[in-house]
């Protein structure tokens, strides 16, 4: 009997120290950022989200970026940068609003609404051969267009049509080649009290469409917040039947959305404004959540469940592979005491930089297995004594190793560090923590990964 009691104190205490093992997702999925008006595809094993930069100053819609963001697993997402600004299209002027991306014969087509230089909305085209670019937009936006918020749909057939809000809901053919309209531009009736962001998707042969709406007292009508509609089409440029709201925002203005399907289950990409609810200048900033969507035996779309955790995972992340820094579970909402800033690497693609005391990231669901033994990763600084404290499932959970972060000579100067790992087996997060004097930045942070503990 006291061996018993002994043993079972011995594992509770253990249990405390340790912490159960709470691996989990968030939504919104990148609360360190303000983004809105997802777009999302999956290409190559990975889904990636095209959204409208918000801006941390931003009093009204007025955005001057496209980011993208992608996953494999759908709860760390990585930060894949501004890959289209206002700077790189040479006839455009502001307001660079609701984008989307196409696969169309080999060639990764991004479609932004933008004002050209007279004011006018106009929806343009930027090429690349990566899905996260860098993107070249054409001399010209497309002839035949005038609008906002640009959504591509490609047939089973391979045609492609575009969607877009201008008086009202328009759509019609592309050229094979994605950079041009094949035909005039029609108006799809039986879009009932159609706002802007249509979204077309296939399902067991039937075409849906879905859109923001107008609904009374709300955004656009006095008020806040709006429904979330669709309809049904025989053929891509309709006309649609109305088939009801499948969600409402009540938090800020509009939402905005997109939906897919992916392994076997269908998602519903959206905004809310969340993050920025409170603020002293919340003004118009928004963040970028994913839930799962379903539908009745009937076809018909059911009420759409917001949630604070999001999809479950399709898998989960290997940490003796090399991980990228951005590649994130979560960090603090941008204008938190602990904001962390995703930026462009000299060493290639993007780093997690301008790191101070205090501020963190966690990677959710690593996969530890029997356990690990050593962190290595990649880090920069101009000054001395910083480190990166690694700890399990929380900020307050076991600390499970602790890196010194070199002087490097330079904020894009890289060299690795490493520290032996105490502590790590099962599925756990991690939250890496950067600790160090004063209050500025300490350091700058591109990859890690640990070693499996010898068996």
């Amino acid at each position: 009997m006291k061996r018993s009691l002994k043993v079972f104190l011995t594992g509770l205490i253990l249990s405390l120290f340790l912490g159960a093992p709470c691996a989990h997702a968030s939504n919104p999925f990148a609360e360190y950022v303000y983004a809105a008006d997802p777009s999302a595809h999956v290409w190559n094993g990975r889904v990636y989200v095209y959204a409208s930069g918000d801006r941390t100053d931003a009093q009204e819609y007025d955005m001057t970026e496209t980011r993208c963001f992608s996953s494999d697993d759908l709860v760390n997402w990585k930060d894949e940068g501004s890959v289209l600004r206002i700077a790189d299209i040479p006839w455009a002027s502001r307001h660079l609003w609701a984008p989307d991306c196409a696969l169309i014969n080999g060639v990764y087509c991004l479609y932004f609404p933008v004002h050209n230089k007279e004011g006018a909305p106009c929806i343009g085209v930027a090429t690349s051969n990566s899905p996260t670019g860098p993107f070249k937009a054409l001399p010209q936006p497309l002839s035949g267009v005038a609008g906002i918020d640009p959504s591509v749909f490609v047939d089973d057939d391979g045609q492609a049509y575009i969607f877009w809000a201008g008086a009202g809901l328009q759509g019609a053919r592309l050229k094979p080649d994605g950079l041009s309209l094949d035909g005039p531009a029609q108006k799809i009736s039986g879009a009932k009290e159609f706002f802007e962001g249509p979204w077309m998707f296939k399902r067991q042969g039937h075409y849906y469409m879905t859109y923001p709406a107008l609904r009374p007292g709300g955004s656009g009508r006095g008020g806040s917040g709006q429904n979330y509609d669709y309809g049904t089409l025989t053929s891509p440029l309709g006309p649609l039947t109305y088939k009801g709201t499948f969600s409402t925002s009540e938090l800020g203005g509009n939402i905005h959305g997109s939906q897919l399907e992916w392994n076997g289950r269908w998602l519903c990409f959206y905004h809310d404004y969340s993050t920025s609810v409170g603020l002293k200048k919340a003004g118009f900033k928004r963040a970028l959540r994913v839930d799962e969507l379903r539908f009745a035996p009937n076809g018909d779309i059911l009420p759409l469940e917001w949630t604070t955790s999001g999809p479950t995972k399709l898998k989960n992340l290997n940490p003796y592979e090399r991980v990228e820094a951005e590649c994130l579970g979560a960090a603090d909402i941008p204008e938190g005491e602990h904001a962390i800033r995703v930026e462009p690497c000299e060493a290639g693609g993007q780093d997690v930089g301008s790191l101070g005391n205090g501020d963190w990231m966690r990677y959710s669901n690593v996969d530890f297995g029997a356990g690990a033994s050593t962190f290595e990763a990649s880090v920069a600084s101009p000054i001395n004594g910083a480190k990166l404290e690694l700890r399990l499932d929380s900020l307050t959970g076991p600390i499970i190793g602790q890196c010194d972060v070199p002087n490097t000579g330079g904020w894009q100067t890289w060299q690795k560090t490493q520290c032996p790992i105490i502590l790590a087996k099962g599925v756990r997060d991690v939250y890496v923590r950067i600790i160090g004097e004063g209050t500025g930045d300490l350091c700058n942070f591109d990859w890690f990964r640990f070693t499996p503990r010898p068996k």
